[in-house]
């Protein structure tokens, strides 16, 4: 904020040196304010303001690590799916490092694109890394399918470091090309004894058909307590947002052969 005077009509400009932030939580745009209406600077009532769209980060986008299952000793397909703001030319690539859950998560490429290489190794402290030669990447999103075999041993998430290097090859001395972004991991977990989707007969209104509002039931048996339960399902399966009305646990609605006749329930 500088107290000068300004004469209409005039083309003014300043030059100023700027940090561009990691990821700024206002958005990219510049706001600049000229003038006060009141006795105070600080009053915040001005006759000009203006918005002006700032210049966009080179920064890696919407990284994302998908998977099927944290299940121990399970094989599984994980997706690496990331968006570049800047082309990556020959030579140029793409290099994942995974978190703590991956040091001995044992994997291999499975799907790039034509003129890509793909090759896995490991940090020097275990954590798994993938590299990605390119030929050529224009700004965009991009993804590359792992083959992976999980350990057997269960691990906390931790999180994936995900970005852009004109040499990837002499990572981690390699020369950024967007600034890296870090995406959630997945845990590896210990496998239930017991966990059933009941019959359909059981279910009520249940509907197999596509793109038909219906209902399952699900049972499961946990050998410790746990407190948090999360269910995934299928791409394209749909749950409400707020569902907790309609998720019922009442012993009659889930296993009513399990309630006495005298309750109202269906004896076995």
């Amino acid at each position: 904020m500088w107290p000068l005077g300004f004469v209409a009509g005039e083309r003014y400009g300043f030059r100023v040196p700027v940090r561009v932030p990691q990821w700024p939580s206002t958005g990219f745009d510049l706001f600049l304010e000229l003038g006060y209406w009141n006795q105070s600077v600080g009053s915040g009532l001005r006759p000009f303001a203006v918005v002006l769209p700032g210049p966009t980060p080179s920064m890696i986008r919407t990284p994302l690590v998908d998977y099927l299952t944290g299940r121990v000793s399970e094989e599984q397909a994980v997706r690496v799916r990331l968006t570049t703001t800047s082309p990556i030319f020959s030579g140029g690539g793409f290099v994942f490092q995974g978190g703590v859950a991956t040091r001995r998560l044992q994997c291999t490429c499975q799907s790039v694109q034509v003129g890509w290489s793909c090759a896995v190794g490991q940090r020097p402290t275990g954590e798994l890394l993938v590299t990605v030669v390119v030929d050529r990447a224009l700004p965009g999103t991009h993804s590359v399918l792992l083959a992976c075999s999980n350990p057997p041993n269960a691990y906390a998430a931790g999180s994936w470091t995900i970005g852009s290097y004109q040499d990837p090859l002499n990572y981690p001395d390699a020369t950024q090309v967007d600034a890296p972004a870090t995406a959630a991991g997945f845990p590896m977990q210990a496998s239930l004894e017991y966990f059933e989707r009941l019959p359909r007969n059981d279910t009520y209104g249940f509907d197999p058909r596509p793109l038909r509002n219906s209902s399952t039931l699900l049972a499961f048996r946990l050998p410790q307590p746990a407190s948090l339960v999360r269910l995934r399902a299928p791409e394209g399966s749909r749950f409400q947002i707020r569902c907790l009305d309609q998720i019922f646990t009442d012993l009659s609605q889930v296993f009513p052969e399990a309630v006495p006749q005298a309750w109202g329930g269906v004896s076995g």
